[in-house]
């Protein structure tokens, strides 16, 4: 009703009908942009997604491990939310794919530290991570900013966790690419 709780009983309602037009007892839930907020996440909600929806996987968007950024961007959410989201889609059996975005404006290294940190607690647990460089979206506040960048460091730590499929998205920006490219 407000916009900002879950309606679980219409979550239900909508995956039984969808799942009677389509004639399948479990239907897939969701498709782009279909990351959850972390604060949403609850044991009641992941129960009915386990039992209703097809899923194997739950998008969570963190965006950031630095709980400064989270603020400045006014997200609404912990970073606390995010690691007990993650736990409670682990205990369920499904697997966290967590949005993490680097090179959000007044990033410092220190920030990108902490994004590090929880890239590496949740997947040593058994969490994804989907991965993007910042780019500014026309309507938004941070519509005039520059697009973000990913540093050669955090590009290696991605490189690793990609090959052990833990992470999947970009890495590198696009300029980061060129610049590199013509370097060697």
């Amino acid at each position: 009703p407000n916009g900002r709780e879950v309606n679980l009983a219409a979550v239900e309602e909508l995956l039984l009908r969808v799942g009677r037009i389509v004639g399948k007892e479990r239907t897939y839930l969701g498709s782009f942009p279909s990351e959850v907020r972390p604060e949403m996440v609850s044991e009641e909600a992941i129960a009915l997604i386990k039992r209703l929806a097809g899923n194997r996987n739950i998008t969570v968007g963190a965006q950031s491990g630095s709980e400064r950024i989270l603020r400045a961007m006014h997200r609404g959410h912990t970073v606390g939310d995010v690691y007990r989201a993650c736990e409670i889609i682990l205990r369920h059996g499904l697997v966290p794919n967590v949005d993490v975005i680097f090179g959000l404006p007044g990033e410092t290294a220190e920030d990108r530290r902490q994004t590090i940190r929880l890239i590496e607690d949740l997947t040593s647990k058994g969490a994804r991570v989907r991965t993007h460089a910042f780019i500014p979206l026309a309507g938004t506040p941070l519509a005039t900013a520059p697009p973000g960048e990913i540093d050669e460091e955090t590009d290696r730590l991605l490189g690793t966790l990609a090959r052990l499929g833990q992470q999947h998205g970009a890495r590198r920006s696009r300029s980061s690419r060129a610049h590199h490219s013509s370097q060697g």
